[in-house]
């Protein structure tokens, strides 16, 4: 039979930026109580994962169902940052901040449209959309135009905002060591404390499983990858100051929108929120210096990604990369990196673009078997552990105690 849960539990606060975090953290779990259960399993959604949920559940119960292994799903920090038409409460939502503000006014200066401080931002965007509507009636641009300039804020659900990677990195943490004091018994009487651990997801959430195998690299038996990039991508952090093209577009009638999601990081170096070379190096998994440290930790964890050669995000070599130093820093790492389209196997390989066509229950049924082959002869025991990475002036360090697993910078 197959047990369905979900529970909130409290967890790390924002240590970087000295914020403290108000809501707690909802993780879901799935397994099937007359199996005997082989391995702890995070499924990790990237961005966009939570504008469906149906789906994710689906996925994690089907992989219990399929697989003797506890799958799990943490709705980590940030983890709504995308619209969910289901359910209101785990959607993002929209505003408009002040650099929204500043290319709302020059778009209307370059419309002869006067500014008023007593109408939001809405009624212009409706303005605008009927103004581009009308010279396109007129005839004086093409039907194909569409005005560029406007942008918003994602306010992510939970009045959370974008950390990037190490609040949601050591969220999954707690998660475990939660399961760990909830389930301490399973059929064969073991505990899942005598568990394997594997993480894996796509793109950003296959990057945050290789980051948890960074920072608690004793609670991470196995990390499963596709497509993600080792190194941090700015375009999420500080993006709006280098006036790129958002997190993502959306298009609206004959407008062109760049969406921001809301994050306190900034490149101006007086802010106590400046986003320093320290912070970039501890979220980056390409570093030679913190990759040696991590290896003596990590021998026996196995590392699998996939990757096409021709992703158009330009991350294949970054990864490439870093499984040479995986291997050659003795890993148990291996790189499928897909070339051409002889490759494309049509069941769980469909594409040559990022992320391969290939969903994360797609990734795991194609590599779960095989670990949990591996694993069966191995004898597993929870561990405590603490890791320090130098990041220039600071030092970073990761350490359990007790049910928690805390951050430290010093």
């Amino acid at each position: 039979m197959l047990v369905d849960k979900t529970y909130k539990i409290k967890s790390c606060d924002d240590v970087e930026l000295g914020i403290k975090r108000e809501a707690k953290l909802e993780y879901r779990i799935s397994y099937d109580e007359t199996k005997e259960l082989e391995a702890i399993v995070f499924i990790i959604g990237g961005f966009g994962s939570s504008t469906n949920l149906c789906f994710m559940d689906f996925a994690r119960q089907n992989l219990a169902q399929n697989f003797p292994v506890l799958a799990v799903n943490v709705f980590y920090h940030c983890f709504f940052n995308r619209f969910n038409e289901e359910d209101r409460r785990y959607s993002a939502k929209l505003a408009s901040f002040e650099p929204d503000i500043r290319n709302l006014k020059t778009l209307l200066t370059h419309t002869q449209i006067p500014f008023q401080n007593d109408l939001n931002a809405f009624h212009y965007h409706l303005l605008l959309n009927e103004l581009i509507k009308h010279y396109k009636q007129q005839g004086l641009i093409k039907e194909d135009s569409t005005l560029a300039g406007l942008s918003y804020t994602i306010l992510p659900a939970n009045d959370e905002y974008q950390n990037y990677g190490i609040m949601a990195a050591l969220d999954h943490i707690f998660v475990l060591k939660d399961l760990y004091k909830k389930l301490p018994s399973t059929r064969g009487g073991g505990g899942v404390a005598s568990l394997p651990v594997i993480y894996g997801g796509s793109s950003y959430g296959g990057y945050l499983a290789h980051l948890i195998a960074k920072i608690a690299p004793w609670h991470a038996q196995a990390i499963l990858d596709n497509s993600c990039s080792p190194l941090p991508q700015l375009d999420y952090i500080i993006g709006r100051e280098f006036d790129n093209d958002g997190e993502f577009i959306i298009f609206d009638g004959n407008l062109k929108i760049k969406l921001y999601s809301k994050t306190f990081w900034t490149c101006n170096a007086n802010s106590k929120y400046c986003f320093t070379p320290a912070h970039y190096k501890i979220r980056s998994l390409l570093n030679t210096e913190h990759l040696k440290i991590q290896s003596e930790y990590a021998k026996d964890t196995l590392f699998i990604s996939y990757h096409s050669a021709h992703d158009e995000f330009g991350t294949a070599k970054d990864k490439e990369k870093l499984y040479e130093l995986y291997k050659a820093l003795d890993f148990k790492a291996k790189l499928h990196l897909i070339k051409d389209e002889k490759e494309l196997d049509k069941k769980f390989i469909r594409s040559l673009n990022h992320s391969l066509g290939m969903s994360d229950s797609g990734l795991f049924r194609k590599e779960l078997p095989t670990i949990l082959e591996q694993f069966r002869t191995k004898v597993f025991t929870q561990r405590q552990g603490k890791i320090s990475y130098p990041c220039g002036n600071k030092i970073f360090t990761f350490k359990d105690e007790g049910e928690k697993f805390l951050l430290e910078i010093s």
